[in-house]
């Protein structure tokens, strides 16, 4: 007869309806837990104060229609960098100043607006490069649009000379980009593969090997 198995269902660190939780991030420095509201354009940080923690919403929507995904900026442990509906954005938590990079937008909507790319997930390398991907939306249909978007490299500089890299094109939806020695892993959740390519980290590869 088999062992019963006995599952532990862990404490839930606060309530919080999000219409599309995503990218939760541990901020090392604040000691905090960050997630978004991609589609509510909201970012919120859990910190605790107390047993169960307080949450800090920050509600965006005035700047940008999602946030995609959320980065902590080692350099200043109160800005974060941020994906979002334009390409990228940095915020101050603590100010709550929303600063869009300057060569925003990487892409625009098209076909009259039908069409409407935006950032989606997103994760730094060993080197604090943020590699996040975008996706494509038909509007009409709500349907993702096949092989549209792009995987790009943002460098750790913020001006019009330090533009957002592309490194791969024609992905439909970028999703689950981690690292774990000199390899990186990445999905593009359409094709229900995860992919590996060799990662230099003695070069610092600017883009994914084949």
């Amino acid at each position: 007869m088999a062992p019963a198995l006995t599952a532990r269902l862990a404490p839930f660190a606060a309530r919080v309806r999000c219409e599309l939780g995503e990218a939760p991030v541990w901020h090392v420095a604040r000691r905090s837990l960050l997630w978004v509201d991609v589609v509510g354009a909201r970012l919120f940080e859990w910190r605790r104060c107390s047993q169960q923690g307080s949450v800090h919403e920050h509600e965006l929507a005035r700047f940008c229609k999602h946030v995609t995904t959320v980065v902590e900026l080692q350099t200043r442990t109160n800005e974060v960098i941020l994906g979002t509906t334009e390409g990228f954005a940095r915020y101050d938590l603590d100010a709550r100043v929303f600063e869009p990079h300057p060569c925003n937008p990487i892409h625009v909507p098209t076909e009259g607006g039908r069409i409407e790319p935006r950032m989606n997930d997103g994760k730094c390398d060993p080197f604090g490069r943020l590699w996040c991907g975008s996706l494509v939306r038909d509007l009409s249909n709500n349907d993702l649009v096949d092989r549209a978007a792009n995987l790009w490299v943002l460098e750790s500089g913020w001006s019009k000379d330090q533009p957002p890299v592309k490194v791969r094109a024609g992905v439909t939806c970028s999703n689950g980009i981690a690292w774990h020695g000199n390899t990186m892993y990445y999905t593009d959740s359409p094709t229900f593969c995860i992919e590996a390519f060799a990662f230099d980290s003695e070069q610092r590869a600017d883009s994914v090997a084949d």
